[in-house]
């Protein structure tokens, strides 16, 4: 066990978990990263997996591009529309532990049903088990896009929480990045149906191993916290959703001032320019490229804010104090 300096004082904030004003760094906090990671990639395949090869997904399931699309879309929106609820689990009692539980859960669920989309001869019926399975495993997403930064003030110093953040973050960009390669390298549409399924099976399988992993190991607290300001808790552990929301809404207009808007749109801008340029580049090269240089193309997109993001987290923990000219940077 480590010790680290807490960066405010007992008496500044007000923290669970220890009277005695000492602070521990436990090892096992890099295995509930890990607990918490695994289910995170198994998010992102799912996202991108089908999704990479939409112009086979037509032929095999007999829809439209614009049906298919739905498989990407589900995602946006569900995080939109489960976000509250993500929220107010995360700041419960046992918040952290319930809420990657929870997601590892509909991750196993979706991708359960992944499994027999492709033996069921019924295209309709194949295609609608294929959406469902999106719709289950996007609700899972809020929870592992809000999760990194609680994970990383209950189990990590202060010292190193930048990196276990990028860590956590990128877990998901890793595997929407895994599931575009391998799809879009070894599908065809002479081998859909067995490559899919054994593709299916292997995830579905490491899924439910990764969700039997965190139910039997994830812990929510550490026995003594890692620094002073660890688990402050803003939100009552007994809000509900729309008490929670209530709160979220009253933070943003606090913090609604020109600074705010410049980080949020620019971020949202480069989200925007991110993802559409994915989108056009990869159905102008379906025709064109073989699949091969697709799916090195579309690796290569996929993994390369991944460096950034990580040497991002190093120096923000590394120059905390210079934060305003870090972001100013990376913008």
């Amino acid at each position: 066990m480590e010790e680290d300096t807490p960066l405010l004082s007992a008496s500044q904030r007000v923290f669970r978990g220890s009277e005695t004003g000492k602070y521990v760094l436990y090892p096992k906090r890099w295995l509930m990263l890990a607990l918490f990671a695994s289910p995170s990639i198994v998010n992102g395949i799912m996202f991108l997996g089908m999704g990479s090869i939409g112009d086979l997904v037509e032929e095999r399931y007999n829809v439209s591009s614009a049906v298919v699309n739905i498989l990407g879309q589900a995602f946006f929106l569900m995080f939109a529309l489960f976000l509250p609820g993500g929220l107010a689990v995360l700041n419960r009692d046992e918040g952290l532990r319930k809420a990657t539980l929870i997601a590892a859960f509909l991750n196993t669920i979706g991708m359960a049903l992944r499994v027999p989309s492709t033996l069921v001869e019924n295209d309709s019926f194949g295609f609608a088990l294929l959406i469902t399975s999106n719709l289950i495993a996007s609700s899972a997403q809020p929870y592992f896009l809000a999760t990194p930064a609680v994970l990383s003030s209950k189990w990590f110093g202060i010292h190193e929480r930048g990196v276990a953040i990028a860590v956590g973050s990128l877990c998901n960009q890793f595997g929407m990045a895994l599931g575009y390669f391998v799809t879009r390298l070894f599908v065809t549409t002479e081998n859909f149906n067995d490559t899919v399924l054994l593709i299916h099976i292997c995830v579905a399988c490491f899924s439910t191993v990764t969700t039997l992993a965190a139910y039997a190991f994830f812990e929510n607290d550490p026995p003594t916290p890692p620094s002073a300001d660890c688990n402050v808790l803003n939100i009552s552990a007994s809000s509900s959703v729309k008490e929670t929301l209530k709160v979220v809404v009253k933070a943003v207009k606090q913090n609604f001032n020109r600074p705010f808007l410049a980080v949020q749109s620019s971020f949202g801008v480069s989200i925007a320019i991110y993802w559409s340029l994915g989108l056009l580049l990869d159905g102008a090269m379906v025709d064109d490229f073989t699949s091969t240089q697709i799916a090195v193309t579309g690796l290569c997109l996929l993994t390369s804010g991944i460096p950034g993001m990580y040497c991002a987290g190093l120096l923000i923990d590394r120059y905390p104090e210079e934060h305003r000219k870090l972001l100013a940077f990376f913008l």
